[in-house]
């Protein structure tokens, strides 16, 4: 009852009195093998957590390489690492442009409306006009 897996006991006892002794003493053993607690663990030697350590900072080196590259982040002239002020005003500038963008958005929509309102009512002063001349 140890290791690395977890084990399930199954009890099996006789009704019958004959066999009253050997009943007595499965549920005494099933009942002390039911208080052994066990904490599975996963299999794992140190050589596969290495490669996983050694995996994910891979993929951390690979994102870190990827925002150098975007200019997302700059090497100080003192050797410090930071966020460039031109990618932090990209950003900014790319989140006012988007705003920008929806006003313009509006704004049509509402020209739109108004030119549609003045057809409509061009055209009803003409059919004015021409009820009253015939």
């Amino acid at each position: 009852l140890g290791g690395n897996s977890q084990t399930i006991m199954i009890a099996c006892v006789s009704p019958s009195d004959r066999d009253f002794m050997e009943t007595l003493n499965t549920l005494k053993y099933a009942n002390r093998a039911r208080n052994i607690k066990n904490k599975v663990v996963v299999n794992q030697d140190k050589t596969s957590q290495q490669i996983s350590a050694l995996r994910a900072e891979i993929a951390r080196l690979q994102m870190e390489l990827m925002e150098y590259k975007a200019g997302k982040r700059v090497i100080g002239e003192d050797g410090a690492e930071g966020y460039s002020d031109l990618f932090r005003e990209n950003a900014m500038l790319q989140k006012e442009n988007g705003a920008l963008r929806l006003r313009v958005k509006a704004m049509q929509e509402a020209i739109d409306a108004i030119n549609n309102r003045v057809t409509h009512l061009m055209s009803q002063e003409a059919n004015l006009l021409l009820a009253k001349a015939g």
